[in-house]
């Protein structure tokens, strides 16, 4: 639920919003993040029969990476297509670059209005990518309900 709460939290952030509201929302989905990344190795491991032990924290591991993959795809294809409508005679490569932040000198270049305009592209990009957080949280909520109550005991070296 936190990383829910957290989600949505960085999901309203615009230009204008404070960095120490951008901290706080970025700890409580930290936090709720951690409460729960790791248990999925441990439940795996106490679950399932030790001949599937490693497709089962393959599979786990495969899905954590692939979410970060699937939100980077959607900050870079959002932000890229946005800034190149604001600034349609500007190079790809200086727009990756103002994306990356290594074309901050490009972006100090530009007019006030315009660097406004590039900066909330970027943070509104930014902010779509929550749209995954808020889902996995709640799908993770929701699920957690429908999980069978039991003590996990594991024999000493049964996961090894």
């Amino acid at each position: 639920m936190l990383v829910v709460t957290g989600g949505v939290l960085m999901f309203t952030i615009d230009v204008d919003t404070s960095v120490s509201r951008v901290y706080g929302y970025s700890i409580i989905v930290g936090f709720g993040t951690s409460l729960f990344a790791q248990a999925s190795f441990s439940v795996a491991q106490a679950t399932v029969k030790p001949e599937f032990i490693a497709s089962a924290v393959g599979f786990i591991t495969y899905a954590q990476v692939s979410g970060i993959t699937i939100a980077n795809s959607v900050f870079l294809n959002k932000s890229q297509a946005t800034i190149s409508a604001i600034l349609p005679d500007v190079p790809i490569s200086d727009i990756q670059a103002t994306i990356t932040g290594a074309g901050s000198a490009f972006v100090a270049s530009l007019s006030n209005s315009v660097k406004t305009e590039v900066l909330a592209a970027i943070v509104t990009s930014m902010s779509k990518t929550y749209i995954l957080v808020i889902t996995a949280g709640a799908l993770t909520t929701v699920l957690s309900f429908a999980m069978k109550r039991e003590r996990l005991f594991m024999v000493a070296g049964a996961a090894a």
